[in-house]
């Protein structure tokens, strides 16, 4: 991940590279479920 040619394809997409610790990407996958189920919600979604 941490090559060039690697990390300029990525950056195309907007890929952002993020080093970090398990316990914070566990963090912060709880922390975006909430997020983005508050906004599903919002919207009116629902899970089929």
């Amino acid at each position: 991940m941490q090559l060039p040619d690697v990390k300029e394809k990525l950056a195309v997409i907007d890929f952002e590279l993020v080093g970090n610790t398990p316990a914070e990407f566990a963090a912060f996958i709880r922390k975006e479920t909430l997020r983005w189920a508050k906004l599903v919600k919002k919207a009116g979604g629902k899970v089929e």
